[in-house]
């Protein structure tokens, strides 16, 4: 538990801290980047080291994909709703339409 917070929490100390420091003195310009690219981190991979470090979570969630996958199997599933009512994507020349078990699927040519 406490290497999962410290993970975590150690992005946002060295992003506000050279974001501060950064404020009142010159900073070289690699630290600058590498802060950057450590403030996207900071966004992005808490799930990451969730699923890493936190056991629990990971059986839960490895368990919740495998009934998924078993419930779901050969079937197409969507995760997000279209935009377009009535097709999957915007129309497009490179695509073909085609249906199976009463889903609209388009394929590319």
């Amino acid at each position: 538990m406490l290497l999962q917070s410290w993970a975590i929490c150690w992005e946002v100390f060295f992003v506000a801290t050279v974001y501060c420091y950064n404020e009142f003195f010159p900073v070289p310009e690699i630290l600058t980047k590498i802060e950057h690219t450590t403030w996207i981190f900071v966004h992005g991979d808490t799930p990451f080291v969730y699923l890493l470090l936190n056991k629990s979570l990971r059986s839960k969630f490895f368990q919740m994909l495998k009934n998924y996958t078993k419930s779901t199997g050969n079937t197409v599933a969507y995760f997000a709703p279209s935009v377009y009512p009535n097709q999957i994507a915007p129309r497009s020349p490179y695509l073909q339409a085609t249906e199976i078990n009463g889903l609209q699927l388009e394929t590319r040519l």
